[in-house]
């Protein structure tokens, strides 16, 4: 594989990771009745902008597994 290709398919690899990171940090925080408020600013985010992203970390898990 060529190095520019390469590169390409370790940094799609490590922005997965970091969302998924992300999202279990948010998940947590929300858990842990932080506000939208304080996990933005710890994102370095807006509010509205945290919440439109991660506003399903909220919703109830079914007995199937879906939101």
């Amino acid at each position: 594989m060529p190095e520019a290709a390469k590169a390409r398919t370790d940094i799609r690899l490590v922005r997965s990771l970091l969302d998924m990171a992300e999202l279990n940090a948010v998940r947590a925080a929300r858990q842990s009745r932080a506000s939208w408020t304080d996990v933005a600013t710890i994102l370095g985010v807006s509010r509205q902008s945290a919440w439109e992203r991660w506003r399903e970390v909220d919703e109830p898990v079914t007995a199937g597994g879906a939101r």
